[in-house]
């Protein structure tokens, strides 16, 4: 019987993210396999109710991280470790551990946005435009602007060499541990795979590609308040608007204008912001998995205006509900959408503005080639999930 390691660092999130539903639903399929899993994290108490439920139920003893959970690791000889998020990891140093480590990384999206100076420009105009809303944390804004102009200034006027910027982000222990043999590098698509060629060296073991699988929902309520919004009202739907990479503000500027031309006939709701109304702006802070498959559902339209992607599960997850997709032609998302959606430079506002006038003049064409594109993204994922399971209870990973 194979024994596995499993990551359980990415439940200890209080929100939800598209890494840990990833997380979640390979620890459900591996379940399902004839295995003795075990798992580590750094505080079994910060973990989720629903994670601690599925601990709970299938019995899954959990190590912790301390300062000698390496020689615990190494004690307990496992078949495998398998990590769901490398970035959770960086600050620890696991080149001695013995076992076949597979360590999934989604994206380096911080050093690529910081190479294209986007994260500078763009989360400085984010924290700007949050700051003029009395609702939001203004004590984080002026904190991200202060340590991006310290930043900026440590770095004025000097090239930094590569191995020097990934230490400067926390990639020190990661490059190093993908020179080992006994590493397995896991990534998510293409762009993801050269992008991690590109700034890192000497990878052992060659990345291998597998299209993150269809997240396994848990069981939720949909709220009448859900509902109720939703109910009678054409809007577009942008989610994760807390996370500037996702590019909210260019959103609403673009859809204000387009609006007011459309003699306000739709409406706007953003999730990840704290809860109001402004004009036809509806924004909530939280909603629950099965809230979001709802809003999806019943969307005029997703709004994908992110800057960096590794996958980008949203656009795939709309699309599946045949809610049509307007995407920044940015990163990976083209790679995994394909050509059936409308996409626009998330750097022009007045892109953006123009695109949802496109939508809205060939609505029908859109609706009806939306699903052939899920459709044919969830057959690769279905087939690549099999495909990874596989790979984590092979002993010869390059099989």
């Amino acid at each position: 019987m194979k024994k596995i390691l499993f990551d359980f660092l990415p439940f200890e999130d209080s929100y939800v993210n598209g890494g840990a539903l990833y997380t979640r639903t390979i620890l459900l399929r591996l379940l399902k396999e004839n295995i003795c899993l075990n798992g580590i994290c750094k505080n079994v108490n910060n973990l989720s109710l629903e994670i601690k439920e599925i601990i709970e139920k299938y019995q899954i003893r959990i190590l912790t991280i301390d300062k000698n959970f390496v020689f615990t690791i190494n004690a307990e000889k496992f078949d495998c470790f398998f990590i769901g998020i490398a970035q959770r990891y960086n600050s620890y140093d696991l080149r001695h551990i013995n076992s076949k480590i597979i360590i999934v990384c989604h994206d380096i999206v911080d050093i690529c946005r910081y190479k294209a100076k986007i994260d500078r420009n763009y989360d400085t105009i984010y924290d700007f435009y949050i700051m003029r809303n009395k609702s939001f944390p203004k004590l984080r804004c002026y904190r991200n602007l202060l340590k991006r102009v310290l930043f900026e200034k440590s770095i004025l006027g000097l090239s930094m060499s590569r191995d020097a910027m990934l230490k400067k982000f926390g990639y020190g222990n990661f490059a190093q541990l993908l020179t080992q043999k006994n590493v397995f590098l896991i990534t998510v698509s293409r762009y993801s795979k050269y992008a991690l060629e590109y700034y890192f060296e000497n990878i052992y073991n060659e990345i291998q590609i597998f299209y993150p699988p269809e997240i396994t929902r848990l069981e939720s309520k949909i709220s009448e308040a859900i509902k109720n919004l939703c109910d009678g009202k054409k809007y577009f739907l942008f989610v994760s608007a807390d996370r500037p990479n996702k590019n909210y503000w260019i959103f609403e500027k673009a859809f204000n204008e387009f609006n007011a031309k459309k003699n306000n006939l739709f409406h706007s709701i953003v999730v990840g912001l704290p809860e109001r109304k402004k004009h036809n702006l509806h924004f909530l802070e939280k909603v629950n998995e099965k809230e979001l498959e709802y809003l999806m559902d019943k969307a005029y339209c997703l709004i994908y205006a992110s800057t960096g992607e590794g996958f980008g599960y949203p656009p795939i997850e709309a699309m599946k509900f045949g809610t049509p997709v307007v995407a920044a032609y940015d990163t990976s998302i083209p790679e995994i959408c394909g050509k059936d959606i409308i996409y626009f430079n998330p750097i022009y506002q007045e892109d953006l503005y123009m695109k949802l006038f496109l939508l809205v003049e060939n609505y029908e064409y859109y609706i009806n080639h939306t699903k052939n594109v899920a459709k044919a993204v969830t057959e690769k994922q279905q087939n690549d999930l099999q495909k990874l399971i596989l790979y984590i209870l092979n002993k010869d990973c390059n099989g």
